[in-house]
């Protein structure tokens, strides 16, 4: 009988090598210890989308997050911010962002090229003042007081108007013969409107964008009215209204203005013809006006009688003569039409009047050669153009005192408000 002889011990540690024993792994194959592969950013979120800013410095922060394409958040990026314009705008490496000046920026964050954007708008208020004696505006920041912006116009810019709905300034100008148009988002002279002469009084309808001035200078009295349509910065009307005109206000409801002219008084024109309805005999240099159309009253100063006029625009008729300081200018009255407040160029203060009392219930003092008045409502504070000392100052009219004075250009004399 033939032996069967049994494989050696190592045939088997052979055959083991060569072929493999047991149930282990291959050790050249795919590990399911590999880390997956990283997400890929499909997107990125900016948080908030939008905002908007009331003062000029401050500051909102922004967060961006990156998302794949199923719109789950992937941690760990790293963003680069940037604004499209650093003069509205600016933002920091962190996403802090800070309003500079008027207008709309756009804010992106980036990771791995792909960009995410908040939209940012700044409407700040800004007082606008014309500097007469140096042919510029000084752009005011009404939150802190301070000038953020010196505008170069025209000779010898005067009263000034703003449309907001345009983003538009009307600057009248004793030295030229000319109403200079400013983009108020630039702060840049656009355009120039060429008038018969130069101008002196004005005042801008906002709801229907027209531009009302008279004309001034020359070595004669003013005799015309000049109506400027702001839509496309055209003359429509060039009209003589008067013989030696001063100031004008618009009483849009009524479809009204009211023109003082020194030599003949107050007079009312119907601006759907631009013609005078009425003349009502003012005398004493009849001057700066305010309407309370409420009430079909006008407030007149009287620069040589030292007073103000009450006048019943309705009747014509004189209802009270005010005594005010020395030489008053302008007039303008609060919210409510409670207190009328009245510049005094002759002695540098501001005199309160209670239009119920018809009586001076404050004398505040103010700057030298104190000229022009505005009112913002929304605040309740009101601003004096201190022709002889290059300063605005500021009064708190609940109050009635004088909180900041502004330094400013040379001789300045209008107001306006940016809202």
């Amino acid at each position: 009988m033939r032996q069967i002889r049994r494989p050696t011990l190592t045939v088997l540690y052979l055959t083991c090598l060569v072929t493999g024993c047991g149930g282990g792994s291959d050790s050249t194959g795919p590990s399911d210890d590999a880390p997956p592969p990283a997400p890929t950013v499909a997107s990125v979120v900016v948080t908030p989308t939008t905002a908007t800013f009331a003062t000029l410095g401050e500051t909102v922060q922004l967060s961006a997050s990156a998302r794949d394409a199923s719109g789950n958040t992937i941690s760990g990026k790293t963003f680069t911010w940037s604004s499209s314009s650093a003069s509205v705008a600016t933002v920091s490496s962190s996403g802090l962002v800070t309003a500079v000046a008027n207008g709309s920026a756009t804010i992106t964050a980036s990771a791995d090229g792909i960009n995410g954007t908040a939209t940012i708008t700044v409407q700040a208020p800004e007082l606008y003042v014309t500097n007469m004696g140096d042919g510029s505006i000084s752009v005011v920041d009404i939150g802190n007081g301070s000038v953020i912006a010196t505008i170069s116009v025209g000779t010898n810019p005067g009263l000034v108007g703003i449309i907001p709905s345009l983003n538009m300034a009307y600057v009248g100008d004793l030295g030229e013969s000319n109403i200079h148009v400013i983009n108020t988002t630039t702060r840049e002279v656009v355009a120039s409107i060429a008038i018969s002469r130069p101008s002196g009084g004005g005042d801008v309808d906002v709801m229907n964008r027209k531009v009302f001035v008279l004309d001034l200078g020359n070595g004669s009295p003013g005799t015309n009215m000049h109506v400027i349509d702001a839509s496309n910065n055209t003359e429509t009307a060039d009209v003589t209204i008067g013989s030696n005109l001063s100031d004008i206000r618009i009483d849009p409801a009524a479809n009204r203005a009211y023109v003082t002219d020194f030599d003949e008084g107050l007079k009312v024109i119907d601006l759907a013809n631009n013609s005078v309805l009425k003349t009502i005999a003012v005398a004493n240099g009849p001057h700066g006006l305010a309407i309370d159309s409420d009430e079909n009253i006008v407030y007149v100063t009287q620069v040589e009688g030292n007073t103000v006029s009450v006048i019943d625009v309705v009747t014509g008729s004189i209802l009270d003569v005010i005594s005010v300081g020395t030489v008053p200018q302008w007039v303008a009255l609060n919210s409510s039409r409670t207190k009328a407040y009245v510049t005094n160029e002759g002695d540098g203060t501001v005199s309160v009047i209670d239009t119920s009392t018809r009586a001076v219930i404050a004398t505040i003092t103010v700057g030298t050669d104190p000229f022009f008045i505005l009112i913002d409502p929304s605040a309740e504070i009101a601003y004096v153009s201190n022709s002889g000392s290059k300063t605005v100052s500021v009064i708190d009219i609940i109050n009635d005192t004088v909180v900041n004075t502004i330094s400013v250009g040379l001789q300045p004399i209008g107001l306006a408000i940016n809202p």
